[in-house]
């Protein structure tokens, strides 16, 4: 009696109520091993693992040839990360094939599989899930993990055809969902550089069922990907708001709050990534090498959060713990370069910079770039980021050439846009107006709304005396940025020159209301006030 009502409760999800069961019928037959195994099966759904295996081991000790009991063994070190007990334990369930209760030797190649694939072993993973499908032809769960293995192997046909075949299987999911196979059959489009379908898969598994968190969180991926920040955030908000305490999710909401601007968000965002369930990575299984790079992905974008908000030291507190972790990471010692520029600690950031340009293959002095193609981008910002070290303590010769480096790997985007925008600067510095002019328009014509190559725009024409032109191109920057100090200043200096003195004074007090201290608008309007006397 206390064993049926201890299994069927169990199959009811009332666990407490199952347990209490079990316990009733081990106390009048504590040598049957049934029981102690429908315990140990109903301890996995509480998740209570060591217990579980404790379960099991009696189970083994009364009965050493049930092959279920060594199963259950498997599944309990498979959930603790102990693969390789886990991996013994599946083998001696297989190789025993003794009594499998209700269950079949499907369970045990599967989560040999499950194991196998967690260690990047994915032919061998492969050749398991192949052995559940001889088993269980159509499991969908099977299907979608060897989908996985398929795409570690880089045979990504293969894997698009197992993870569509697990859409139309069996729909035993067990612990997971369709999404399994939704988000692997998107991440090997992603693999053969088809975004666009990629997303159109997570669309339609959204449209299906819009409570699959990982599908949000991978969509929050691919748009990121694509550079589009906003339509990220948005997804990975969604994720968050479905599972709060996903770490993967909340690392990519905090990058794209910070891709936006959006710094206290952000490290808020981080915080929460940092302290959540450590689980990294979607789809499962969780790796735990990848578990540790993203572990300090979410500590360099903490970092980068608190960089934001003007915290340097704590954000560069954050950073050598991520360089610690991983020495080897380029992007991290370039960031950490831009935190010791902010604390003008210009040598300590020059030498952090060439730590990421050397780690990528750059060589500056004999511009030898060994750098592969999908990190030229990375290079280009580490140039970029160097030229501005190089440009603050005026030594602009060598700005411009590091500006003219990186603008030799960056494709016409938003970063070449800044850069041309700040080798108008150092043109400027250097009285080459005519060429700042160019690389100013260059900056316009790559990103129309950017308010820095507007201004630089209309200094470099101010500085020609070409004043008609500089006042449009100081009133375009207002137009986005309407409280410009710098702005404000230039268009009232830009209206003295035209002779519009009234109107350019109040501009120039305008720009002093936003920033009392702006110099140039205090000089322009003492030279103004005195001009107005000498004509009175």
């Amino acid at each position: 009696y206390w064993a049926n009502l201890c299994r069927l409760t169990g199959e009811t999800d009332t666990y407490a109520a199952a347990l209490s069961a079990c316990e009733q019928a081990i106390a009048l037959r504590p040598n049957e091993a049934e029981i102690w195994i429908e315990r140990s099966a109903i301890l996995f759904n509480t998740e209570d693992y060591p217990d579980a295996i404790a379960s099991a081991d009696r189970a083994i000790q009364i009965d050493p040839d049930n092959s279920l009991a060594w199963t259950y063994r498997c599944i309990g070190f498979s959930e603790l990360n102990e693969s390789e007990q886990a991996l013994e334990s599946c083998e001696q369930a297989l190789s025993i094939d003794g009594d499998w209760g209700n269950e079949s030797p499907a369970l045990a190649w599967f989560y040999q599989g499950k194991v196998l694939l967690a260690e990047e072993r994915y032919e061998a993973a492969e050749a398991s899930f192949e052995q559940v499908l001889l088993l269980e032809t159509n499991s969908s769960r099977a299907l979608a993990y060897r989908c996985q293995a398929q795409f570690g192997m880089a045979a990504y046909e293969a894997a698009i055809a197992s993870c569509e075949a697990a859409l139309v299987g069996n729909g035993n999911w067990g612990n997971d969902t369709a999404a399994i196979a939704l988000v692997g059959a998107a991440r090997t489009l992603v693999a053969q550089n088809d975004i666009s379908r990629a997303i159109a898969v997570l669309d339609q598994a959204l449209a299906v069922n819009p409570e699959q968190a990982e599908a949000w969180s991978a969509q929050g991926d691919l748009l990121a990907q694509l550079d589009r920040p906003q339509d990220a955030l948005l997804a990975y908000n969604r994720a968050v708001a479905l599972m709060p305490n996903n770490s993967r999710a909340l690392l990519g909401q905090c990058a794209m709050l910070n891709r936006t601007r959006q710094y206290e968000a952000a490290n808020n965002a981080c915080l929460s990534a940092i302290a959540g369930n450590g689980q990294w990575n979607a789809p499962p299984p969780y790796n735990l090498v990848l578990e540790a790079r993203e572990f300090a992905d979410a500590l360099n974008q903490h970092s980068i959060a608190l960089t934001g908000q003007g915290e340097y030291e704590a954000a560069l507190s954050a950073i050598n713990r991520v360089v610690g972790f991983r020495p080897d990471d380029g992007k991290s010692w370039n960031h950490r370069g831009v935190i010791l520029w902010y604390l003008r600690r210009y040598g300590e950031a020059l030498a952090s910079n060439q730590q990421a340009l050397e780690l990528w293959g750059y060589d500056v002095e004999t511009v030898n770039n060994q750098a592969e193609p999908s990190q030229y981008q990375d290079v280009a910002l580490a140039l970029f980021n160097r030229a501005i070290l190089f440009r603050t303590v005026q030594q602009h010769e060598q700005a411009i050439a590091l500006y003219d480096q990186a603008l030799a790997l960056s494709p016409p985007d938003t970063l070449a846009a800044r850069i041309w925008a700040n080798h108008s600067v150092a043109l400027w510095h250097l009285q080459r107006y005519e060429s700042a002019l160019a690389s100013a328009q260059q900056s316009i014509d790559l990103n129309p709304a950017s308010p820095q190559a507007w201004y630089n725009r209309g200094t470099a024409l101010s500085s020609l005396n070409r004043h008609d032109e500089a006042l449009a191109a100081f009133e375009q920057v207002l137009r986005f940025s309407p409280r410009n100090a710098d702005a404000l200043t230039g268009r009232g200096m830009a209206l003295i020159e035209l002779g519009r003195l009234q109107e350019g004074g109040q501009t120039l007090q305008a720009a002093l209301r936003i920033d009392p201290e702006q110099s140039l608008a205090q000089a322009a309007l003492r030279s103004l006030q005195q001009r107005l006397q000498q004509q009175r």
